[in-house]
């Protein structure tokens, strides 16, 4: 719950049934709440505990007080909407298994990846980016043997190629 404007304000105490409230000198103008801030906290948190979300959601939006639920994020993981408009995607990682990601909320033309993969392994790529780099397989060894680098084996060659 939301109420900052006097209508908004005259909204909640109409639907938490206390209209007189309305005319409270604490709590008629946004200064007169801000100086009884706790009251009107109180009063608000204390009115609420009588009915479901969805339920003040009803009473509320009719008195145009904003009013919304507080997802938890296995909510939002089961949202319909946020299903239907594919927001989390499921990648395979080859030591964690399936991790639920969530894609941009927004794409524009250009720049985002086409097949998004899993975050590399440590080390899964360096011998490769150090090759495009120009250092040679003796000096990529050596740096491997020294410990300087990590270089973790491939699962696959198409894996490399990534």
């Amino acid at each position: 719950i939301s109420a900052n404007t006097d209508r908004q304000v005259n909204g909640f105490f109409k639907g938490i049934g206390r209209p007189e409230l309305a005319s409270d000198a604490r709590f008629s103008t946004v200064s007169a709440r801000l100086k009884n801030v706790e009251a009107f906290f109180e009063i608000r948190n204390s009115s609420l505990t009588g009915k479901t979300t969805a339920e003040w959601v009803e009473v509320f939006d009719p008195l145009d007080v904003p009013a919304f639920p507080f997802n938890t994020l296995d909510d939002l993981l089961e949202d319909p909407h946020l299903q239907e408009t594919a927001l989390f995607e499921t990648l395979d990682y080859p030591t964690e298994g399936a991790v639920r990601h969530m894609r941009p909320a927004n794409i524009s033309t250009g720049g985002q990846r086409r097949e998004p993969t899993p975050a590399p392994l440590l080390g899964q790529h360096s011998t490769q980016v150090l090759r495009e780099a120009g250092l040679t397989e003796e000096q990529i060894t050596k740096l491997v043997t020294a410990g300087v680098i990590v270089n973790a084996p491939r699962a696959t060659e198409e894996e490399a190629t990534k």
